[in-house]
């Protein structure tokens, strides 16, 4: 089960809710942006909600994978705590986010995007990312957080 927060006009969706065995579930901030993903993919117009990152419609550990793509620089530094505690609360194992990222930028920000310190803010959980510069760009940075098994399923 994958949960995307941020999923903007549903192109992730699109392509893996399809797949036989994932579900797939997308919210986003931007009611335009999901507006549009309804009326370009029948399949996942169910599967979209609204809803901000710091306060997530879904339950606890309700998702194998919570994916965040280009989603966490545009959270203010005085509210990234709290979205990353609900993508922490609603992941059961593992948390990706994908993110223009650059260590020596951390603390930078504009008026619509700001450089976070993800390495230090996921061990205040307790959590130590896999942190990997993707190649296509070589700015962005994907973290791969995961979260300690918490007993039998």
């Amino acid at each position: 089960s994958i949960a995307e927060v941020g999923c903007g006009f549903g192109r992730i969706g699109e392509r893996i809710s399809g797949r036989a065995g994932v579900r797939w579930v997308g919210a986003d901030l931007s009611r335009d942006q999901l507006v549009e993903a309804r009326g370009r993919s029948a399949p996942i117009r169910p599967r979209l909600l609204e809803a901000s990152a710091t306060a997530l419609p879904f339950r606890d550990s309700s998702a194998d994978l919570v994916l965040a793509v280009e989603v966490l620089m545009h959270i203010p530094p005085e509210q990234i705590k709290s979205a990353l505690a609900e993508l922490w609360r609603v992941s059961r194992r593992y948390i990706l986010h994908i993110d223009w990222f650059e260590d020596y930028l951390i603390g930078y920000g504009t008026a619509w995007s700001w450089v976070h310190d993800y390495t230090t803010l996921w061990q205040s959980f307790g959590a130590r990312p896999d942190v990997s510069r993707l190649r296509a760009s070589g700015l962005q940075r994907a973290f791969l957080v995961t979260k300690p098994a918490t007993g039998s399923h």
